[in-house]
C-alpha cells in the first residue's frame, strides 16, 4: 500500500519522471494518460485528499494543460463541476499523455516516498543531518516517529522511529531516553569541548543504527552514529559543512579532519564499547582521561577511526591498574609480557642449539678416535688381514653404544627443558592475572598459540638432530662392521 500509488491509479499514471522528499516538501512529476476513470476521479480522489489532510500543510496537484489545471481541497467542494472542467482541458490535448505534478507540503515527521527521502538524507552534510535531527527532539520527551505513507516494517534508532501509517504493521514501543541523553552531554562536556553544542543535542545511542533494515538509512545513520562517537570521545570537536574536526590528548595527541562522506566503520565495535564503559556508572573524569590515553597509542593511524582490536580490553585492565597505581604500570607490565616472549623464543632456541652441540661433540670425537686407529693399523696390515682387529672393533661398538646412549640423555634433557619452559607460560599467564583483564592478557601473551608455535619448534629441531645422530651411528657401525669382517 502507497498513498502515492494510490493518487497515481486514479490519475491513470502511466510512468514516473522524478520524485523528490525532505523534511518539508514532496515532489514528483509523472506522465498520465488523456483517457481515465470518471467514477475513480468523482469519488475517489477526495477520499484520498482527506486521508492526507490532518498530516500536510498544502497538497497540489497540477495537470500542465494548456490551462493547467491544480486539484487539491478546493477541487473537492465541487467535485463534479471541476471534474467537467478538468475532462474538457484533456480533450483539447492532442497527446496520449500529459504531465502532472504532486507537491506536498508536509508538517513535521511525514513521509511519503521513504527511497526519495533517504536519497535527500544521503545528500546533506553533516551538520545539517545532526542540526536537523536535533530540531526533532527539541521539546520531546519520548522517541520521534516518522509516518511513513507506504508499506514499510517498523525500523528505529534509539530516538527515531520509522513505521508506516497503515494498521497491518506492528507499532513501535516509545523510548524515553532524554534525561540519560541529557546526562551524558552534561558528561561530556565537563571533559571536553564540542563548538556544536547549542544546536546539536544528539548522544551516540540516537542515533544507533542496528535495528535499522533499510539498507541506504541504515548507512546513514551508521555514520552519524560513529561521528557521534568521535565527539563524545575526543577532547575537542567542531562541524563545519561536511567535516568533523577533532582533537584527542592522551599519550600522543591526535588530531584528525574527517570528511563525513568517508567515515568508515573500521574501530566502530571498539569505540562503541568504551563509550558505553566510559558513559556508564564510575568517576567518568577518571574513566575519559585513560579512556584517551590507552586509544591515542592503539590507532593504526592519525585517525580514530583506525582504532585497532583488543583496544577496550587494554582500557579495561588499564582502568584496573588504574585503581591501584596509574597506567603507567599497564605499559610496564605490558612490556614485560613482550620481553617474557621474546626470552622463551631465545631459550627454545639455545635449547636446540645445545642438543646439536651434544651431537657435533660426540661425533667428531667418535670420529677422530676411529680415524686415528684406522690409519695407524691399516700401514702395517698384509693385503689378506682385516683393517682393525677384534680390541679396536670392541672399543668402537662401546663408543657407539655410548653415543646411542648420550643422543637418548639429550633428548631427555630438551624434553625437560621444554616442558619447564612451556610451563612459563602458564606461571606468567597466573601470575598476572590479577593485573590485567583476562581477554586483554589472552590478546598480549597467547598462550596457546606460543606454547603450540615453540614446542613444535622445539620437535622439529631435536627430531632433524635425532635423525641425523642415529644416521651417523648407524652408518659407523656398518663400516666398523665390515672393517673388521672383510679381508683387505
Amino acid at each position: 500500500m502507497s498513498i502515492i500509488n494510490d493518487f497515481l491509479k486514479v490519475l491513470s499514471v502511466s510512468s514516473t519522471i522524478e520524485a523528490e522528499e525532505n523534511y518539508t516538501y514532496y515532489n514528483s512529476k509523472h506522465l498520465i494518460d488523456i483517457s481515465h476513470d470518471r467514477d475513480q476521479l468523482i469519488y475517489v480522489l477526495p477520499v484520498l485528499i482527506g486521508n492526507v489532510a490532518d498530516q500536510v500543510i498544502d497538497f497540489t496537484i497540477t495537470i500542465k494543460t494548456s490551462t493547467p489545471t491544480r486539484i487539491n481541497e478546493n477541487f473537492c467542494r465541487n467535485i463534479e463541476e471541476k471534474v467537467n472542467e478538468f475532462e474538457e482541458q484533456l480533450s483539447l490535448e492532442e497527446k496520449p499523455t500529459i504531465e502532472a505534478e504532486i507537491r506536498i507540503q508536509k508538517k513535521p515527521g511525514c513521509i511519503f516516498d521513504i527511497n526519495a527521502y533517504v536519497k535527500y538524507l544521503g545528500a546533506l552534510t553533516i551538520q545539517e543531518s545532526m542540526e536537523k535531527l536535533s530540531a526533532f527532539k527539541v521539546g520531546n520527551k519520548s522517541s520521534i516517529k516518522f509516518k511513513v505513507w507506504h508499506d514499510f516494517d517498523v525500523q528505529n534508532t534509539g530516538a527515531f522511529i520509522f513505521e508506516s501509517v497503515y494498521p497491518d504493521h506492528t507499532e513501535a514501543e516509545e523510548k524515553n531516553i532524554l534525561i540519560d541523553a541529557q546526562s551524558k552531554i552534561e558528561k561530556r562536556d565537563q571533559c571536553a569541548h564540542f563548538a556544536n553544542a547549542s544546536l546539536i543535542n544528539l548522544v551516540p545511542e540516537d542515533l544507533d543504527y542496528k535495528k535499522l533494515q533499510h539498507p541506504e538509512l541504515k548507512k546513514y545513520f551508521e555514520k552519524l552514529y560513529c561521528a557521534s562517537l568521535l565527539i563524545f570521545l575526543s577532547d575537542y570537536s567542531a562541524i563545519e559543512k561536511n567535516t568533523l574536526d577533532y582533537k584527542l590528548k592522551g599519550y600522543k595527541l591526535i588530531s584528525d579532519s574527517v570528511d563525513f562522506s568517508k567515515i568508515n566503520n573500521v574501530g566502530l565495535s571498539e569505540m562503541t564499547e568504551i563509550y558505553s564503559w566510559v558513559y556508564t556508572d564510575g568517576n567518568f573524569a577518571d574513566k575519559i582521561g585513560l579512556a584517551r590515553n590507552i586509544i591515542s597509542i592503539h590507532l593504526g593511524s592519525n585517525s580514530l577511526l583506525s582504532l585497532q582490536s583488543g583496544a577496550f580490553n587494554s582500557v579495561r585492565s588499564g582502568y584496573d591498574l588504574y585503581l591501584k597505581d596509574n597506567v603507567k604500570q599497564y605499559i610496564e607490565v605490558k612490556n614485560k609480557i613482550v620481553e617474557f616472549i621474546q626470552s622463551q623464543s631465545d631459550k627454545a632456541s639455545d635449547m636446540t642449539k645445545n642438543m646439536f652441540s651434544m651431537f657435533k661433540t660426540g661425533i667428531w670425537a667418535f670420529t677422530t678416535f676411529f680415524i686415528s686407529v684406522f690409519l695407524l693399523r691399516v700401514v702395517g696390515k698384509g693385503e689378506n688381514s682385516v683393517a682393525i682387529d677384534s680390541e679396536v672393533y670392541t672399543v668402537s661398538c662401546l663408543l657407539i653404544s655410548f653415543s646411542f646412549i648420550y643422543m637418548f640423555i639429550a633428548c631427555v634433557e630438551i624434553n625437560s627443558d621444554k616442558k619447564r619452559l612451556l610451563q612459563k607460560y602458564d606461571e606468567v599467564k597466573q601470575r598476572y592475572s590479577d593485573l590485567l583483564d583476562a581477554k586483554d592478557l589472552d590478546a598480549i601473551l597467547n598462550v596457546e598459540k606460543e606454547k603450540e608455535c615453540q614446542e613444535e619448534y622445539i620437535n622439529n629441531k631435536r627430531n632433524s638432530y635425532v635423525g641425523f645422530w642415529f644416521l651417523i651411528n648407524a652408518l659407523l657401525s656398518a663400516v666398523v662392521s665390515w672393517l673388521r669382517f672383510c679381508p683387505q
